[in-house]
């Protein structure tokens, strides 16, 4: 069973939600962390840490989610949580086509300020099919170009939220073993080099 002490878990990172304001990004954390909905949401000001403990390739892991304000005069504060986060989702909203338009901008903030990112690409809102103003075609397009996941959610009716999520933990999580054994594989490496012998005065 897994605790609610997010202390003894050894695999834990950082992930920033991002995208423009009102697409759901709150709503998905919500759903995530706390299986909830509600109509009305709060404007996120600022930052939010949310922890959330995930089961992904038989080991626990712990994604620290920060949930970023879509608004343009927090902008420069989302950057400084941006910095050297290894994961992000980034999200927009189907039946708000310039949020779409929007996401060159946040690719952009997320590649500039964080090294080699795992990044999912969100289209939030699904649930309203009549007000549907992106369509799934151009939206997988924008995201081959830019060599993302595409996933499709509802954080209304609970549809892949917790996929989407899971997906970018395991992206995360491979990418960390990787270059963790790398790592070790180097130092392996340096030590079975031979040291010369240094000669002393009786040699």
């Amino acid at each position: 069973m897994m605790s609610d002490n997010y202390d003894d878990c050894k695999h834990r990172f950082k992930v920033v939600l991002m995208g423009s304001h009102g697409v759901g990004k709150t709503s998905l954390l919500r759903r995530l962390c706390r299986d909830t909905f509600s109509l009305t949401v709060p404007e996120t000001r600022g930052l939010s840490d949310q922890p959330k403990r995930l089961r992904v390739f038989d080991k626990d892991i712990v994604l620290h989610l920060w949930d970023t304000a879509g608004t343009e005069k927090y902008r420069p504060i989302n950057a400084l949580y941006i910095r050297r986060t290894p994961g992000a989702i980034i999200a927009f909203d189907v039946t708000r086509k310039e949020t779409f338009n929007d996401l060159g901008y946040w690719l952009k903030e997320l590649f500039t300020n964080s090294d080699d990112p795992q990044c999912i690409l969100v289209g939030n809102k699904i649930d309203l099919t009549e007000q549907r103003e992106v369509r799934k075609e151009d939206a997988e397009e924008f995201a081959r170009k830019n060599k993302l996941i595409y996933v499709e959610t509802s954080a209304k009716d609970n549809v892949c939220v917790s996929q989407a999520f899971e997906r970018l933990g395991e992206m995360i999580l491979e990418k960390n073993m990787k270059s963790t054994l790398s790592g070790d594989n180097s130092r392996r490496r340096l030590s079975s080099v031979a040291k010369p012998v240094k000669k002393g005065c009786c040699n």
